[in-house]
């Protein structure tokens, strides 16, 4: 699996797509060249190497945007055994190799909303504002207008008003929608 896993990083790293990735899985597994547990070792590679270049962007940028493409990083390294869920699923294993990439998606989506304060507080702590600088800037510059700064993860669980407030300020936008 650790094999599969590299190619499927090392693919996405070069096509740049882990759709396209999972896509030649998928067709490989319908050929019956790829088995279900390759198939989904490539898979979570695939996303393991949609990293990289989240992570080449943090490189001198705010703080907030190294802890976001930390979290990215983590959330793609931390997946349990998605092999026996695919196959409960059932159809054959290109079936599960898609089945698979839909299940690692939603419980994701599902496992971010439930941690995402925790998560936020622990990257702070691993990636703190550095000493002498305005939170939010990177090491060495001025504070940035915060529509130019890299993406920022909140501290706290905001609920659907908090988050849409959130994107009117980050967007320049009054409550009618106009900018500010």
């Amino acid at each position: 699996p650790l094999a599969s896993a590299a190619v499927g990083a090392a693919t996405t790293l070069v096509i740049q797509s882990s759709s396209a990735t999972v896509g030649i899985a998928i067709t490989l597994a319908k050929q019956e060249l790829l088995r279900l547990p390759a198939g989904v070792a490539v898979m979570l590679g695939a996303e393991v190497g949609t990293c990289a270049d989240t992570l080449v962007a943090t490189v001198g940028r705010s703080r907030e945007a190294v802890r976001a493409g930390l979290f990215h990083l983590g959330f793609n390294l931390a997946v349990g055994p998605l092999t026996a869920l695919a196959r409960a699923m059932g159809g054959d294993v290109s079936r599960q190799v898609a089945n698979a990439h839909v299940a690692f998606n939603v419980l994701g989506v599902l496992l971010v909303l439930a941690w995402l304060g925790p998560v936020a507080r622990g990257l702070a702590r691993l990636v703190p504002d550095a000493a002498g600088s305005a939170p939010g800037s990177a090491p060495g510059s001025a504070a940035r207008d915060d529509r130019r700064r890299g993406p920022v993860v909140p501290a706290e669980p905001l609920g659907a008003a908090g988050a849409g407030q959130r994107a009117e300020h980050h967007l320049g936008l009054d409550r009618g929608g106009h900018g500010l």
